[in-house]
């Protein structure tokens, strides 16, 4: 609420980084998406109390959900990003899991704050500019949308799932 910096990249544990950063990519393919799941579940053994951790496994769960609609994979996005949550409620990554929860949730204000939010501490994620995009379409928005849509393929040009929401827009 008061727009502070951050303190710095939440630290992960050396001995879950691997895990960790193999998470993050598997994530970025629907069909990796069951591989994402195992390697942030090692990552969250290994650094139990790493935020960053538990926010990748609350993001690939929520993936697992978008993919199979299977109920119980919403219900453990929604415990793990509140684990997260306790961790560091400030971090970009949970507050991308957390706006995505809370476009299910709550609506579509707190969802474009959460993303914002993400935003406004990695300038550069194109993810959380992607959902934010989504949410500004889904509310009436579509100027907004756009823009939104237009910075994540100018943030992660390499990326396909940008040009797709833009394209799909």
């Amino acid at each position: 609420a008061l727009h502070l910096p951050p303190l710095g990249f939440p630290a992960i544990k050396a001995v879950a980084q691997a895990d960790y950063d193999a998470g993050s990519m598997l994530l970025r393919r629907d069909a990796t998406v069951d591989e994402a799941l195992s390697a942030f579940e090692s990552a969250v053994a290994k650094d139990p109390d790493s935020a960053l951790a538990y926010a990748g496994l609350a993001e690939a769960q929520w993936a697992k959900y978008s993919i199979s609609r299977n109920g119980e994979w919403l219900a453990r996005a929604t415990q793990t990003e509140i684990g997260a949550q306790l961790r560091n409620p400030d971090l970009a990554r949970e507050l991308f899991v957390g706006g995505t929860l809370k476009l299910i949730r709550s609506g579509y204000e707190p969802a474009i704050a959460d993303f914002l939010r993400a935003i406004e501490l990695n300038p550069n994620y194109s993810d959380a500019y992607r959902h934010l995009g989504r949410t500004y379409e889904l509310n009436g928005q579509p100027e907004r949308a756009l823009a939104a849509f237009k910075r994540a393929v100018e943030t992660d040009p390499t990326y396909y799932r940008p040009y797709l929401n833009l394209g799909n827009f």
